[in-house]
């Protein structure tokens, strides 16, 4: 990435107890990997902001967006709509978009897919393998299988897949735990990178595969 090229990283929305204000917020494990994985690589957060995103990422030269976990898909309809106007700005540009749990199941969504809900006590606070099932996951992490996290309640399963979604990683109970497109530039996962994996060099191979190859 250039330096002149900014990563963006959308925040969760979550309401203050004391005042229940509205509030977006960012786990500070994300500069922690960014800055491990990817250096000095300039970024900013990205607000929810719906229709108006748009001309946040382009005054600020937003090149590259993660779109971060958090509350479920229909939780919060603006930082829904602020996505979605996030994944339009960046496919109309082709530019590299990675979703990671949320963010996955939002991409998931915007190709005309569908979530169904996953056994909580298999992917709720937990570690589970996952196993590669395309070159392209090969060529970050080898033949596998992989341990990932697991915080998610809801999940991609291989036969509601999206309009253009290939599946790279899938668990034994036939989930899709990594996808890309076809032909607009978007790769997800449904673990967190950002946060303890029984592997944690598989976090900093995900974010120089899709941030740094030419």
């Amino acid at each position: 990435m250039s330096d002149t090229v900014r990563l963006g990283l959308t925040m969760r929305v979550q309401r203050c107890e004391d005042s229940h204000e509205l509030r977006d917020v960012l786990a500070h494990d994300w500069p922690v990997l960014i800055r491990a994985s990817l250096g000095d690589v300039p970024w900013l957060a990205i607000p929810n902001l719906e229709e108006s995103v748009k001309d946040y990422l382009q005054r600020w030269r937003i090149g590259a967006v993660i779109l971060t976990g958090g509350e479920d898909i229909g939780t919060s309809p603006l930082r829904d709509e602020t996505e979605r106007q996030v994944l339009d700005y960046c496919t109309e540009r082709r530019m590299p978009v990675l979703g990671v749990c949320r963010g996955h199941q939002m991409i998931q969504a915007y190709c005309g897919g569908s979530l169904q809900n996953v056994p909580t006590a298999r992917h709720v606070g937990t570690n589970h393998s996952v196993f590669v099932c395309h070159d392209r996951s090969r060529a970050v992490w080898g033949s596998g299988p992989l341990k990932v996290n697991s915080y998610h309640r809801q999940g991609v399963s291989l036969e509601r897949l999206g309009r253009g979604l290939h599946p790279w990683l899938v668990s034994s109970d036939g989930l899709v735990e990594g996808f890309f497109h076809s032909e607009m530039n978007l790769l997800g996962v449904q673990w967190h990178p950002e946060r303890r994996l029984p592997d944690p060099g598989m976090a900093n191979r995900l974010m120089r595969f899709r941030f740094t190859r030419k």
